[in-house]
């Protein structure tokens, strides 16, 4: 890249992370061969993008000052084609041909050839490791990048992640917690009775009428659409969090790795192959997977889903690869956590960073390394979870989690309570504090003019009668929010940075 001249976006020129934090990006300048090297810390999570024009290359972390930099966009086939499938972008995608993400690897080499990218973490091979030294690992890690700065916020829900990393900041007295939604919302109740239990103060936020018609636009702005905005309650009132306590935010992103969500479909896994394995979680992730949603594509479409799967089946056998273990929940694990993370979860700390220091105790190295060590069956379901907060404050298992109503441990007079829970949810569900199908329905006069539309925004692979026939469902009681939200995401993208 001797005749190229590299331009570093301003975040990343003025980058707050230390080297080796997980949000940190390192960038060195190799003039003895006209290279770029570009180096993030932990497992590379920061989203990092190019852009390519004459003898200019401008690499930046901010979706939205990035695709202000073509004087004109042309849209992304296979982006916008991942984001209707999955509900995000992936790989090298965003919705638009002329920004290009760096591809997975947690270090690349730029060059006048392109990109060459690389996973270079492998397992550390650390002798016999257990559970409760995991946990360890995970308080240690936690508490010494909080107590480098104590003051900020820790977002806080009903679920097993925030209420984890509560438990090791119970006495952190600068953390205050906050939770979106109505104070009399149960998960908002239950994020106020763990807040209770530990002495820290918890702020309810409710979340603004007409809130698709006021935030979604500002969702995709700072995301750039590279994630559907029904993941816009990552938006959060983040001038008035600022007032209130300036500092840090240390969200649960990555919380889920090491746990059962991503098992694979059925029981038998013995003597699967990789590439197998990837097809099962493939077919079981894609909106194609609802028979609702099967004619809702083109037959032009098929050669870009097929694409897009061998995409996916390359980058799942690197993951496996890198798991370095000969089971199918390891692949799935491995590829979760370099994947999905890297892809969709990061931008929620993409959004709190324009505020807020982002702590993410869930991506250290250290904890992530120790979980990896860990057999799999040691390291599903909540177990490490549990470990840390049985350490610090076990009053908290008992407090129920949302949506399911049931404690992270049982006694003897559970089971027949949870029984009846999983029945009654099964039958009515229970609907969280953030209700984007009623906020469809409520705002359709914003919305109607984006889906009549969004069609003409796939690139000729969906059919308009399909996306028609869709909303009126909606609107007429059937819930299709995700594909509707997945829909006219590239609809708001392109009215706001398309030339």
């Amino acid at each position: 890249m001797n005749d190229t001249e590299i331009i570093l976006a301003d975040e990343l020129v003025n980058d707050p992370y230390p080297d080796g934090h997980p949000w940190s990006v390192k960038i060195e300048r190799n003039n003895w061969n006209g290279a770029v090297t570009i180096v993030q810390g932990g497992l590379g999570t920061r989203p990092i993008y190019i852009y390519r024009q004459n003898n200019m290359c401008i690499v930046g972390s901010k979706i939205s000052d990035m695709l202000e930099k073509p004087p004109a966009l042309t849209p992304g086939a296979e982006g916008r084609m991942e984001m209707l499938l999955f509900g995000h972008t992936s790989g090298m995608n965003t919705l638009f041909d002329e920004i290009r993400r760096v591809p997975p690897g947690d270090h690349h080499k730029l060059t006048s050839n392109g990109i060459h990218s690389e996973w270079r973490d492998r397992i550390c091979e650390s002798g016999p490791n257990t559970p409760d030294k995991t946990a360890d690992v995970f308080i240690n890690c936690t508490r010494r990048r909080v107590d480098k700065n104590p003051a900020g916020w820790l977002p806080l829900t009903g679920g097993v992640d925030s209420r984890t990393i509560a438990a090791v900041l119970s006495n952190a007295k600068g953390i205050r917690t906050y939770t979106r939604g109505q104070k009399t919302h149960p998960e908002v109740q239950y994020a106020a009775e763990i807040a209770s239990k530990l002495n820290l103060n918890h702020y309810p936020i409710p979340f603004n009428d007409r809130y698709i018609s006021n935030m979604s636009k500002s969702i995709v702005r700072y995301t750039g659409g590279m994630v559907s905005f029904d993941h816009g309650h990552a938006i959060h009132p983040l001038s008035e969090l600022k007032r209130l306590s300036p500092g840090i935010i240390v969200p649960g992103i990555n919380g889920e790795y090491g746990r059962a969500f991503w098992a694979m479909p059925g029981e038998q896994t013995a003597g699967i192959s990789v590439e197998e394995a990837a097809k099962n979680l493939f077919l079981n992730q894609i909106l194609t997977r609802d028979s609702r949603y099967e004619d809702l594509f083109e037959r032009d479409a098929l050669p870009m889903i097929e694409t897009i799967f061998e995409n996916w089946v390359r980058r799942y056998c690197d993951a496996a690869e890198c798991a370095c273990y000969a089971h199918p929940l390891a692949w799935n694990d491995e590829f979760y956590l370099r994947e999905r993370v890297r892809s969709f979860s990061s931008f929620g700390a993409v959004i709190w960073s324009a505020f807020f220091t982002t702590e993410t105790p869930f991506l250290e190295n250290d904890y992530i390394q120790s979980v990896r060590t860990l057999p799999p069956k040691l390291r599903s379901k909540p177990n490490i979870h549990i470990r840390i907060i049985q350490k610090l404050k076990p009053k908290l298992l008992r407090i129920p989690l949302f949506p399911s109503g049931k404690p992270l441990t049982n006694r003897w007079y559970d089971f027949a309570g949870n029984t009846l829970r999983r029945q009654l949810n099964g039958k009515h569900g229970r609907q969280g504090a953030h209700n984007y199908a009623e906020w469809l329905r409520k705002d359709s006069d914003f919305l109607e003019p984006l889906i009549q539309k969004a069609h003409e925004h796939f690139c000729g692979f969906i059919r308009q009668d399909m996306v028609k026939k869709l909303w009126a469902e909606h609107q007429s009681g059937v819930d299709h929010h995700r594909v509707i939200c997945r829909l006219l995401t590239p609809v708001m993208v392109d009215e706001l940075f398309k030339k």
